[in-house]
């Protein structure tokens, strides 16, 4: 029996809006699909036309049993990256990838209904067998062995289908908590599909820094304000900025003169807002000896006119007789 397939209409476009020539991609099942005994090919490889479209067969996931959904992705030949990574769900009917993105994945087949289906099977195999033996048995006591051995059969596949719905009862129970539970997705970002309970953190606008969890599985928008009211609810909200604290003083202690050559020093004690600078400051070397013009200098004796003999000593000069003298004629 061949395997049923639906046409899936692809459209690819850039996040300008152009479309993007000869895309290419795949179509990924993320579990095994059986249809009559006929394994689901697991992977479905696509190659768009020049306008950034393809249609392929796809076998429909709603005529699967076990809740399956296409992982598809899609590369810019052009450029080397990844545009696309998103889930889809294929329907029993021709369809558009940008319309099947949004659809949540269908029902696996419920165990109780899987163990009437065995059931259903096994009471007509028995009636199929008691018919059997009511024509060709020699005698009713070997007709009622037959049914007999039939109806014991048919026990045997009920208590069978019990066990097999207690078991996908289980695994139900499990994946509805798997699906509960929260997962992190990193910093918000437009065109992407989030799932329920998704969680992420906005890293600008009017909620920079707070964390959201998807309420619906949806493809996010240009701008994350415009899906906030209907498809994010809060998880944790940014604080606001704490109280810096009182401005700190520092007081100058000990200032201490060290010997000459060594290092300076700068030692804060205390906690803030009270902190005390201790310092050390080395003294510069000697100087040289100077000569005694300098103390003259600052004893102003050059100039101290009432005391002449003192100015002469300074100067260097001998006493000078201005008295006329007519054996000592000036020359001329």
């Amino acid at each position: 029996m061949a395997l049923p397939t639906q046409p899936v209409t692809c459209r690819f476009y850039d996040q300008a809006g152009n479309p993007v020539a000869f895309a290419e991609g795949s179509f990924h099942l993320d579990r095994r699909e059986l249809f009559d005994g006929v394994i689901a090919p697991e992977k479905v490889d696509f190659k768009a036309d020049a306008d950034g479209v393809v249609v392929l067969s796809m076998f429909p996931n709603e005529l699967g049993t076990q809740g399956s959904q296409y992982r598809v992705r899609a590369i810019n030949p052009d450029t080397g990256s990844k545009f696309l990574d998103a889930m889809c769900v294929v329907p029993d009917s021709p369809s558009n990838l940008h319309e099947i993105l949004l659809l949540q994945p269908f029902p696996t087949v419920d165990a109780a209904e899987q163990a009437v289906i065995i059931v259903q099977g096994a009471l007509a195999a028995v009636t199929a067998q008691v018919g059997f033996a009511s024509n060709f048995a020699n005698s009713a006591g070997e007709s009622a062995q037959a049914s007999g051995d039939a109806l014991e059969a048919t026990v045997q596949q009920a208590g069978f289908a019990e066990d097999s719905a207690a078991d996908a009862n289980a695994s139900a129970g499990r994946a509805e908590a798997a699906a509960s539970a929260f997962t992190h997705r990193g910093t918000w970002a437009p065109a992407t599909l989030y799932t329920k309970n998704n969680v992420v953190v906005v890293s600008s606008g009017l909620h920079r820094g707070c964390s959201f969890s998807a309420l619906s599985t949806h493809v996010s928008s240009g701008g994350f304000e415009a899906d906030l009211v209907t498809k994010w609810g809060l998880v944790a909200e940014k604080g606001d900025q704490g109280d810096p604290g009182p401005a700190n003083v520092l007081t100058v202690g000990s200032v201490t003169t060290g010997e000459p050559g060594t290092a300076a020093s700068a030692v804060v004690t205390g906690i803030s807002p009270n902190q005390t600078l201790d310092l050390t400051i080395p003294r510069g070397q000697p100087g040289a000896n100077g000569t005694g013009f300098g103390d003259m200098i600052a004893a102003n004796n050059l100039s101290e006119l009432t005391d002449p003999a003192v100015a002469r000593t300074n100067l260097g000069l001998n006493l000078v007789n201005n008295t006329p003298d007519a054996s000592k004629p000036i020359s001329t």
